[in-house]
């Protein structure tokens, strides 16, 4: 009887023990994807300064950044970082209205020539148009 409970216990303990482990070996599928809305995007260089500024981010696995939607869509890794660290990222550089719902945010007033603005700081000189 006891060694019944012994062995029942030892086996739960090795289960659990097991299943424990299997989330934290490397290859777990812990890859979330969103998207974040980015409406003071005005140019490549725009798109450029956003792409680069989630890549640096620790965890990001990867980053897709549109100008025609002004919409960012990133896979990365839940454990690693998260959404409102994504749009911190993105706001730091330079992009305030990262992240605000879309139906309530007024319309961004702002001239950019892909050459000129705050937007193209530092990026000018690496443009392609």
């Amino acid at each position: 009887m006891i060694l019944n409970r012994l062995t029942t216990f030892f086996v739960l303990f090795l289960g659990l023990s097991g299943a424990s482990l299997l989330y934290f070996l490397p290859g777990r599928s812990d890859v979330v994807q969103t998207e974040i809305q980015v409406p003071d995007l005005m140019c490549p260089n725009c798109v450029q300064k956003v792409s680069t500024a989630l890549e640096q981010v620790h965890g990001v696995k990867k980053a897709n950044v549109s100008l025609a939607d002004k919409m960012a869509r990133i896979e990365f890794s839940a454990h690693e970082t998260s959404r409102a660290r994504l749009i911190e990222a993105i706001r730091d550089a330079g992009y305030a209205k990262a992240g605000e719902n879309a139906k309530t945010q007024e319309k961004a007033i702002h001239e950019c020539d892909g050459e000129n603005g705050s937007c193209c700081d530092a990026k000018a000189e690496t443009s392609n148009f």
